[in-house]
């Protein structure tokens, strides 16, 4: 597996559980504190845990495919759909809701670009059946 491949999986693979991370941290601090980083309630708190959660996850798989090419192959698609996913929903959100542009401005449209960016990479950077 190439370098570049394995260092897109190490960075977003760490970029993904310091973000999981920071939304568990949020969760645990509205419930210990009632105050917030994130303008939601406890049901919303409910959906940031759930998110951190799978952002961890979805971090370590990466993690372990930055090391080990059979997982690579496996994920590389996988983590492509994931980020296309991510890229298309912000883009609609951005263009049809006035809460989130009220909140955030045009701050998903430049995630958008980014979950792109990297759908593609880990579409056109996975590794091949016949490369070790």
């Amino acid at each position: 597996m190439n370098s570049s491949y394995r260092n897109l999986c190490g960075i977003t693979g760490g970029g993904l559980i310091l973000l999981g991370l920071i939304l568990l941290t949020s969760m645990l601090i509205f419930l210990s504190t009632g105050q917030s980083i994130i303008p939601v309630g406890g049901v919303g708190q409910y959906f940031v845990a759930f998110t951190g959660s799978v952002l961890v996850v979805w971090g370590l798989s990466l993690q372990v495919a930055s090391h080990e090419i059979e997982m690579a192959r496996i994920l590389a698609p996988v983590n492509a759909i994931g980020m296309a996913l991510m890229a298309f929903y912000r883009f609609v959100i951005v263009l049809s809701n006035a809460d989130v542009r009220a909140w955030v401005g045009f701050i998903p449209m430049g995630e958008s670009v980014l979950f792109g960016v990297l759908a593609v990479a880990f579409w056109w950077g996975r590794p091949k059946l016949l490369e070790d």
